[in-house]
């Protein structure tokens, strides 16, 4: 099926079938037409080495990350397990249940797990739409930021400020750097 299942301003997703008989989804990264190869070259090797850490996070409440490849056109990709779901901003909508109310799981542990890691991991793009409530009932953090990361190693202002400005905390407005209180300001704004 080439119709997208979800997209935004750095990608879509689609579902796939692999050769192992299971449904994944794929994030086919847009990469900016103006990097030059070296650019693009650096900033995939960076998010190939962000997708090998997720890689080996295992929580209830995380999206599992699979590997990263190119497709038939070169273009960058992210495997993910597929889900079956809600996104949370459509999900409020319709019940006006807080995250609490929707769900006995918790982001927070998932946050806690991440941020507990040897080395630490960050989120980096938490949002509402970043938050989705499966068909079993369990939250899970999804899309750690790693499309816009690539767009941001590949800025040619190395300063820009990548991302959604009602959840990015002060600090980084300000110019800063991610930590976890990043992600913890950004989910408290879910």
């Amino acid at each position: 099926n080439d119709r997208p299942i979800g997209s935004g301003s750095f990608g879509a997703v689609y579902r796939a079938f692999t050769d192992r008989n299971q449904f994944v989804a794929v994030k086919v990264v847009k990469l900016s037409a103006n990097a030059s190869p070296q650019q693009l070259q650096r900033a995939i090797r960076n998010e190939e080495k962000g997708v090998q850490l997720l890689t080996r996070l295992n929580h209830r409440n995380i999206l599992k990350f699979l590997k990263t490849d190119r497709d038939h056109q070169g273009n960058f990709c992210i495997f993910t397990e597929l889900l079956s779901g809600i996104a949370w901003p459509a999900f409020w909508r319709s019940t006006g249940c807080s995250l609490r109310t929707a769900s006995p799981t918790s982001p927070d542990s998932a946050l806690d797990y991440i941020h507990t890691r040897s080395p630490p991991v960050l989120h980096r793009d938490l949002k509402c739409s970043n938050v989705m409530l499966t068909n079993e009932g369990v939250i899970k953090l999804i899309d750690f930021g790693l499309a816009k990361e690539i767009a941001a190693s590949m800025a040619a202002n190395a300063t820009e400020v990548v991302g959604t400005p009602c959840f990015i905390s002060p600090e980084i407005l300000d110019g800063g750097n991610f930590t976890d209180k990043s992600d913890i300001w950004s989910l408290g704004c879910t």
